[in-house]
């Protein structure tokens, strides 16, 4: 089934009943994407070709230790990397069920192989979060678990999330050492960051992060949160990369910054965390 009969049916609002399969093409290769009673129509669009073209010189640099995904949404990143390197362990931590159902379809249908999925979040206790959401999608990619994270923006309902510290996980399952760590959060990087610690220090990984804008110096809980990033970066020896992209989305190479600063431009959200012994060569990237 095509892109143009999904709109179609959208449309005369009958997709919203049915359960379906689009082929799509990433990174030259075909993906089936399962459409289930309207969600998961974000993966049939391709998005943020600057994250597969990224992924593609990480790996000729760095090709040890699995992928671990702190917010897989509905798999976005998922089908990136999996286009790019099928056979790599990848452990995915998300705690909204409705993704984690969606994700799930999405595995078998392509027979990802290497994959395991956490029903959980991450942080650095051991609670019960109340998750906020910003539109009427189950899927909402904004969603944050951070009281008064988007003060602007209306609260369309609250979900209550389960969230665990990673060594639970690490120690319990035995799960192999971190070669990338990506966090997409929507402003909980703090507490994932001081969850993940000791093992950043010990498997040194490269780590992939959105951080939202601070806009302004007004917005003080962003701002403090940001300079507390900031801090934990610098103590575990290492350094923030800016990643650049064209108006396309394509990937532009990496900027070494120190410090992310108080600013409003949305395509600054997205960095690379690398150790300071290896920042040079991880700055050649193009």
């Amino acid at each position: 089934m095509n892109k143009l009969i999904i709109r179609i049916l959208r449309k005369i609002k009958l997709l919203k009943f049915l359960n379906l399969q689009v082929k799509v093409k990433v990174n030259n290769q075909i993906i089936n994407i399962p459409i289930i009673r309207e969600l998961g129509l974000g993966n049939i669009y391709g998005t943020e070709p600057w994250m597969i073209q990224l992924l593609k010189g990480v790996f000729n640099l760095k090709n040890d230790g699995a992928y671990y995904d702190v917010g897989v949404n509905i798999g976005q990143t998922l089908i990136k990397l999996k286009s790019v390197n099928p056979d790599i362990e990848y452990f995915g931590f998300e705690p909204n069920p409705i993704c984690v159902f969606y994700c799930k379809e999405l595995i078998k249908i392509n027979g990802y192989k290497n994959t395991s999925l956490f029903p959980v979040g991450i942080s650095n206790e051991d609670t019960i979060y109340s998750l906020s959401l910003y539109s009427d999608d189950d899927t909402d990619s904004a969603a944050s678990m951070i009281e008064n994270f988007r003060p602007q923006q209306k609260t369309f309902r609250k979900e209550f999330i389960p969230c665990f510290q990673i060594e639970r996980i690490l120690e319990k399952y035995k799960l192999p050492k971190i070669g990338i760590l990506k966090i997409d959060v929507e402003g909980a990087e703090k507490e994932v960051l001081e969850s993940f610690e000791n093992r950043i220090r010990h498997d040194k990984p490269l780590i992939q992060i959105e951080i939202l804008p601070v806009y302004t110096d007004n917005n003080t809980e962003r701002l403090e949160r940001q300079n507390s990033i900031e801090t934990f970066i610098r103590n575990i020896d290492y350094t923030i990369l800016r990643v650049h992209k064209s108006e396309n989305s394509d990937f532009k190479g990496l900027e070494e910054i120190t410090t992310i600063g108080i600013h409003s431009n949305l395509d600054w959200c997205e960095y690379i965390l690398i150790p300071n012994s290896d920042k040079e060569k991880f700055k050649q990237l193009k």
